[in-house]
């Protein structure tokens, strides 16, 4: 290869210097949380660079998309550190707020697993979810955290007569469907 090597660094852990395309989430000091894609640039069978994509997930933008399209509230967090929300505290985003829900903390970022769980949020109650945010290395970095008002969801679901021991399984449902089809949007953007 010729030129400077700095692509290399394009996705830490990645692999696009040898000709290998990754994607993940990165935590760093610019962006709390960037998504982060990159592919290697072939020209006449020879790799002559790399091309490195992102999106800035610590940025409001991200959740006010999902809110505005899907109804749904949402934060991003860096490790416990929430970064991005749709969340508002006496008229401003509630970001910088450290997250200390033992359960949240041993289940999502300890064990890697999504949790569905009601909390109260602001003096809202709320049917939520938390899924961890793995960078390209499967470390956890972070979570995602969505959520709908309680009692608007179960007055749809008491609408279409559902049997409310699925109440929490639909809005798990839901809250996952929403947040693929934004990264959907956003990849194919």
């Amino acid at each position: 290869m010729r030129g400077n090597s700095l692509y290399a660094a394009a996705l830490p852990g990645s692999n696009a210097a040898a000709g290998v395309a990754s994607s993940g989430i990165e935590a760093g000091a610019v962006y709390p949380l960037n998504l982060q894609a990159v592919h290697p640039v072939v020209l006449d069978g020879e790799q002559v660079g790399v091309v490195s994509l992102g999106y800035n997930l610590a940025g409001n933008s991200f959740v006010d998309t999902i809110h505005t399209r899907l109804g749904v509230t949402c934060s991003i967090y860096k490790g416990t550190t929430r970064v991005a929300t749709t969340l508002t505290d006496n008229g401003q985003r509630a970001v910088g707020v450290t997250l200390e829900n033992p359960e949240v903390l041993h289940t999502v970022l300890r064990q890697g697993q999504s949790l569905e769980t009601r909390n109260t949020v602001y003096d809202t109650e709320y049917d939520t979810l938390f899924w961890p945010l793995r960078d390209a290395q499967g470390s956890i970095v972070g979570m995602f955290f969505g959520a709908l008002i309680v009692g608007v969801f179960e007055m749809g679901l008491r609408l279409v007569g559902t049997d409310p021991q699925w109440t929490f399984f639909l809005i798990g449902v839901l809250i996952i469907f929403a947040v693929a089809v934004v990264c959907v949007v956003l990849v194919s953007a």
